[in-house]
């Protein structure tokens, strides 16, 4: 089954697609994580709540985001399983927005040293029944909070 490219583009004239199924996925999950929860008019509940916080002070010894908001008082490590960590967040807007993954699991972990997150998606494609698995890392502002100014 061919799937439109993401970022669309125009090749030849026409939207860009492929025929690779991970590929279509994987696309498709990259644009959740990277496209910050309630703006896109069209679908307020699409993205992830942790790209508007990536500038936020990280507690690096609770593994939480330092903000007055309860919205985001979550743990930064954690699994899908867990209702307290942004890894259920990400997992709830992956199973509204991609209907090709079944049984989706999701974990975030926070690497200090990187002041990176990390985030794995697994599930099974429903067409094939094959395993699937994503992985991206993204960079944190976050200062050390044993650095002084």
């Amino acid at each position: 089954m061919r799937s439109l490219a993401l970022p669309l583009r125009i090749e030849n004239g026409r939207f860009a697609s492929h025929e690779d199924t991970k590929k279509a996925i994987d696309e498709n999950i990259s644009m959740i994580i990277s496209t910050p929860v309630l703006s896109s008019p069209t679908d307020p509940s699409l993205g992830f709540v942790f790209t508007n916080l990536r500038f936020e002070q990280v507690d690096e010894n609770e593994g939480v985001v330092m903000t007055d908001s309860e919205f985001f008082d979550k743990k930064i490590s954690g699994n899908s399983r867990n209702l307290d960590t942004f890894a259920f967040e990400l997992r709830n807007s992956i199973v509204r927005a991609e209907r090709r993954l079944s049984n989706i699991k999701v974990s975030t972990t926070y690497i200090i040293e990187e002041r990176a997150l990390h985030i794995t998606v697994g599930g099974i494609i429903k067409a094939s029944g094959e395993e699937y698995s994503f992985h991206t890392t993204f960079a944190i502002w976050n200062r050390n909070n044993k650095e002084t100014r």
